[in-house]
């Protein structure tokens, strides 16, 4: 989906991982709003993201938006930690561990983990070696038993009762 004001919205495609190596992708766009927009019609998501009338199957815009199986998630982000992906230039990689409590479970006790690190090169230069370090660190990530559920699943099977 294209924001409607494309200064407040980012669009991103993601490859993202997952245990043992399953690559999954996806296009994603995000964009800032108040605290006091409302979102409870389809409309109202129109409005943020003008082409939704054209994507939507059967498309009403007084069609109430309403969560998925009722679930609510709060999700808590912890970055930066980092480690070298190229020395020459040097080029990091930023870590994050991303952490969902069910808003109406126990609020110590996270329903998702997910540890994620990434990295770009404005000049887009990705050689071999550095996709090898890559694919080196989600390696060693995997001998980690006591951290990986190599049978866990993505947080969006989590949401949509896929497991």
């Amino acid at each position: 989906m294209e924001a409607g004001d494309p200064s407040k919205g980012e669009t991103k495609f993601e490859e993202d991982i997952k245990s043992p190596f399953s690559v999954l992708y996806s296009f994603s766009t995000t964009q800032e709003i108040s605290s006091n927009e409302n979102l409870g019609k389809l409309q109202d998501a129109a409005r943020l993201y003008p082409d939704i009338p054209g994507k939507v199957i059967d498309y009403t815009k007084e069609e109430e938006i309403k969560t998925v199986r009722g679930i609510t998630v709060r999700e808590l982000v912890i970055k930066g930690a980092k480690f070298e992906i190229r020395n020459s230039p040097k080029l990091d990689s930023k870590c994050a561990l991303i952490v969902w409590y069910d808003n109406k479970g126990d609020e110590n006790k996270p329903v998702a983990v997910e540890f994620s690190f990434k990295y770009g090169d404005e000049n887009e230069n990705y050689t071999l070696k550095m996709a090898q370090r890559a694919y080196d660190v989600f390696q060693i990530l995997q001998k980690l038993t006591s951290w990986v559920d190599p049978e866990s699943d993505t947080k969006t099977a989590y949401i949509y009762g896929l497991s």
